[in-house]
């Protein structure tokens, strides 16, 4: 939008290329406001995410050479329906790897009902938005109780990760799950590269799947949890376009998410590559 949000965000970012970026007179700045109990958790969140209905299919049309050059592509749920199912396919008709973060649970199954849904390369739900997902499985599967996780909950929440991979054609689905820690469940071993756009078009030869968990580390004075998923994914994806091992991946990610909890902002100031160990070496058990 044409105001101070909008003019803030661009000014505060000019590290990242905003060449694309359309501002429009009429529309307001996405907003998000997020209530927080004491320990910092998240209560209830309310948005103005209107907006994003701008992002059209004829705009995303109009974006296909730059997609096609693209190495990678992430949308969040935020987007409509129609917006990503365009989105779908032009990664899928270039060959670019998708990655979704679904935002909440209404949103989570959106891309796995497309047509398009074969184009899905990643996706990082949390412990209620992979439920939504799997409530979309032709066979109905049982589905542990969530609201402890322990071993055998790890393994259940594996082998269904793995059944939406088999339905769905997706590569990876990296499911975070707060003080517990990371599931990364994915086609291939866990030292197989994992996908980006050089290696995508070799993603059905791979008939293996693993899972691997990783055990939370929890933020010592924790002031807010808001954003700390977003930074966890964004410290992963930083990582696989370095082409690290998948540890090295989930293990910056989750740096990054530790860094979000000890302050206020959503995404820390200090949240820069030089703040990120990416060869932390990072406790992990292999599931299947």
């Amino acid at each position: 939008g044409a105001d101070n949000p909008g003019a803030s965000i661009l000014r505060d970012n000019k590290h990242i290329d905003t060449s694309l970026v359309k501002i429009l007179d009429s529309h307001a700045t996405a907003t998000y406001t997020v209530i927080l109990d004491r320990l910092g958790e998240c209560i209830f969140g309310v948005g103005d995410m209107e907006i994003h209905n701008k992002i059209s299919r004829e705009y995303l049309l109009s974006l296909e050479d730059d997609i096609f050059q693209s190495s990678f592509v992430v949308s969040d749920g935020n987007i409509s329906e129609n917006a990503l199912d365009t989105l779908l396919e032009l990664c899928g008709r270039s060959g670019v790897p998708l990655f979704y973060e679904p935002t909440c649970m209404s949103k989570a199954q959106r891309p796995l009902l497309s047509k398009h849904s074969g184009s899905l390369t990643y996706t990082s739900p949390n412990l209620n938005e992979l439920v939504s997902m799997l409530e979309t499985l032709p066979d109905k599967p049982t589905i542990p109780d969530i609201s402890h996780i322990d071993i055998d909950t790890i393994n259940a929440l594996a082998r269904l990760s793995v059944r939406l991979l088999e339905e769905y054609g997706m590569s990876v689905i990296l499911l975070t799950m707060s003080k517990d820690g990371v599931l990364l469940s994915r086609r291939g071993s866990p030292d197989t590269p994992l996908p980006t756009r050089s290696t995508l078009a070799s993603k059905t030869t791979l008939d293996r799947y693993s899972s691997v968990y990783y055990p939370g580390n929890p933020a010592s004075n924790v002031v807010s949890v808001s954003g700390a998923g977003d930074c966890l994914t964004a410290g992963f994806i930083a990582g696989l376009l370095q082409g690290l091992h998948q540890d090295h991946c989930v293990a910056a990610g989750m740096q990054a998410a530790r860094l979000s909890c000890n302050v206020s902002d959503a995404v820390p100031s200090i949240l820069e590559t030089n703040k990120i160990n990416w060869n932390q070496k990072i406790e992990s058990v292999i599931i299947m």
